[in-house]
């Protein structure tokens, strides 16, 4: 019965064999199982199916259903037999509840696992008071703990036993009040490449234990700036001087400028955004003109875009030839004109440009053939307009486009698009890729 279950349960995503040719020419070409990855989704696989001595990298999620706590345990004891894995990985948000003694099973299992690099548990129910974050294998290089209830005691533990390779951390929505991250701040090794505390708010109390992490390259904050600090987390940003990627949220928009003429000449992707007051016209103008100019990918939130820094904007992306994609996020304002020139400013000067993603509310009513207006530019992968609506016959307008942008990877829009329109979209030239449209 129980092997009926799990055949049910389970579906065999992905398992590759890869072969390499041997460096010396004049050696035979070798067989190498270099790598079998198993993804799981919505926990379906026949367990005859596994191949134990040779998976390395074992995920499974629960994005379509969910993911009992018996499946969670099964699997758990299972795990001894894959003497190889290197990379195990469990989500769980739609599952109601877990037991702590399905972390215990789950924890005794992990420990056996001499191999394991990576290690990602989200929303798992871990809690600071479990032996978890006490037996964290020596040999992790990457902790994802996304979605999980650490609160100050599970900081404390994980200050206390953080594996000393660790280049990795992740705890994102980890519930961390100021006191636990102050603590594990202070004890995270000199090794860390990537740090993502976003959803726990860092304040100016832990910038100088956060320049000891020389080695950052990766870096993702909310930042309490409402007493007007900005300034002491900007001369900490100075000192990360390898760091490539940041994502800065503040909670509001004084001294964000310092931030940015703070940055590292190596940092290529910023995301940016503020709280209120949000940052008028004219400061965006000039943030954008202090950005620095290596920039591949810019997000920016919070932001009044307009007459004064569309211009800025435009005329920033095109004399970068690295730069790639544009993020206006949510809380960011822009209005039909300025829309309407940043499309023609991309489509005429921004021929580089390869993503283009506006997440705010707009309404293009105003705007005729919004489409048309970028059938110049035939470099864009990806169009993300999720919450844009357009005129009536919009669509021909978009496929009329789509048949002039063979490099179109992914499509998102929203509209008052017909069923036909829809069906027309989806038998564009480009019905091979990954084109969505939602009415």
């Amino acid at each position: 019965m129980m092997k009926k279950v799990i055949q049910t349960l389970f579906t065999l995503l992905l398992s590759t064999t890869v072969s390499f040719a041997s460096p010396n020419l004049g050696e035979e070409e070798k067989d190498q199982s270099h790598t079998h990855f198993i993804s799981y989704d919505d926990f379906a696989f026949a367990e005859e199916e596994w191949n134990t001595e040779q998976l390395q990298e074992l995920i499974l999620s629960d994005i379509h259903s969910y993911l009992e706590v018996e499946n969670v345990e099964l699997v758990a004891s299972k795990l001894s037999r894959f003497s190889n894995l290197q990379k195990l990985g469990f989500s769980r948000q739609g599952m109601t509840e877990i037991t702590e003694k399905t972390i215990e099973t789950l924890t005794s299992a992990i420990q056996n696992l001499t191999h394991l690099h990576t290690l990602e548990l989200w929303f798992m129910g871990i809690s600071g008071d479990m032996a978890f974050l006490r037996t964290l294998p020596s040999t992790l290089t990457h902790l994802d703990l996304n979605g999980n209830d650490l609160k100050c005691e599970g900081a404390q533990a994980l200050a206390l036993n953080i594996p000393s390779k660790l280049q990795t951390l992740i705890l994102e929505n980890a519930s961390i009040p100021e006191e636990g991250l102050r603590n594990l701040i202070t004890a995270l090794p000199h090794s860390l490449e990537e740090l993502n505390l976003l959803g726990n708010f860092f304040d100016k109390s832990m910038v100088d234990a956060l320049t000891r992490l020389t080695n950052l390259r990766v870096l993702k904050l909310n930042y309490n700036s409402q007493d007007g600090s900005a300034n002491i987390l900007a001369s900490g940003i100075t000192s990360l001087s390898q760091l490539e990627k940041l994502t800065l949220l503040l909670t509001d928009s004084r001294g964000i400028l310092n931030v940015i003429q703070a940055l590292p000449h190596g940092v290529q992707e910023l995301i940016l955004s503020s709280g209120l007051p949000a940052v008028n016209d004219e400061e965006t103008q000039v943030l954008i003109e202090e950005l620095p100019q290596n920039l591949q990918l810019l997000g920016l939130g919070g932001c009044e875009i307009g007459d004064k820094s569309i211009p800025a904007l435009i005329t920033y992306i095109s004399n970068n030839q690295a730069f790639e994609n544009l993020v206006l996020q949510s809380g960011s304002k822009i209005d039909d004109r300025s829309m309407q020139a940043l499309l023609l400013g991309v489509s005429a000067g921004i021929s580089h440009l390869k993503s283009l993603n506006i997440l705010g509310f707009l309404d293009f009513q105003k705007i005729e053939k919004p489409f048309s207006i970028l059938k110049s530019n035939t470099t864009l992968e990806h169009l993300n307009l999720p919450f844009l609506s357009f005129q009536e016959g919009a669509n021909e307008d978009i496929s009329s486009w789509l048949e002039v942008t063979p490099s179109l990877q992914k499509l998102l829009v929203k509209g008052n698009l017909t069923e036909n329109n829809q069906k027309q979209l989806q038998n564009n030239k480009t019905r091979a890729r990954t084109l969505r449209s939602y009415a």
